[in-house]
């Protein structure tokens, strides 16, 4: 394993704490650390589950200080669509490039982005329901499942988006809602990188409980500011992960 020097741990770690923060709000933590691993020496593969190991702990505490919080009963077939998603997800990143898949994911962010933009009212009061519930959660447990086991940045984003659009949920309840989605995913997808990668134990333990003391906090904020708060860390993150893989698609 690569060793840090203890200016570039620190970083890390300030990052990992802020990072914890935004996951526990609408997702996107990724950005920030697994471009700064790989600038760090650790590789993309390296940096990755490295990323996931230590996200699974902050993401814990976002969803045990939510617990209470979420309707567990509504979301069970998206738990269970979401775990099968995230395993074909993670175990397809073995075989397959992500490359050729990354232009249909920022028309998809553009899309969101320019609509979220545009209509002032999404997520901040609950929309009339479009989709059945029943239909929803499979479809898209499956669909954002399979995204965030074999790339992983926002999901907690498309899960707000496509619940404020389609079933009518607003912004708040969305993201709390999305912290058990997330779960599923991000948890079997982890046990995959962690049977078929190498990950950066000793780190990525410092990065976790940095993680979880920011998840805390952003869990609380969930709970304690209004939903236009909310949406507004919703837009920045869906901005910052478009430029990422505007960046990524356009340049390589």
């Amino acid at each position: 394993m690569p060793d840090l020097s203890l200016i570039q741990e620190i970083i890390v770690l300030i990052s990992a704490t802020f990072a914890g923060f935004i996951d526990a709000i609408c997702g996107g933590g990724g950005l920030i650390i697994i471009p700064m691993l790989i600038a760090f020496g650790l590789g993309e593969q390296l940096a990755i589950s490295t990323h996931k190991f230590q996200a699974m702990f902050a993401m814990l505490c976002s969803f045990s200080t939510l617990f209470k919080y979420i309707e567990f009963k509504k979301l069970f077939l998206g738990i269970i669509f979401s775990l099968i998603g995230g395993i074909i997800g993670a175990r397809v990143l073995i075989i397959i490039n992500p490359e050729p898949l990354k232009p249909i994911i920022l028309f998809t962010l553009l899309a969101i982005f320019i609509y979220s933009i545009f209509n002032s009212k999404l997520g901040s009061i609950k929309a009339k329901q479009i989709m059945s519930e029943k239909l929803f959660y499979p479809l898209f447990g499956l669909l954002i499942g399979f995204y965030d086991g074999f790339l992983g940045p926002a999901t907690g984003s498309f899960w707000i988006f496509a619940s404020i659009s389609l079933i009518g949920q607003d912004i708040k309840q969305a993201s709390i809602n999305a912290k058990a989605l997330c779960m599923a995913s991000g948890m079997i997808s982890l046990l995959v990188f962690i049977i078929d990668f190498n990950i950066y134990y000793s780190l990525g333990f410092k990065m976790a409980a940095c993680g979880i003391f920011g998840a805390f906090l952003g869990a609380k904020f969930v709970l304690k500011y209004k939903s236009t708060s909310i949406k507004k860390i919703f837009l920045i993150i869906v901005f910052l992960t478009l430029s990422k893989l505007s960046y990524e698609y356009f340049m390589n």
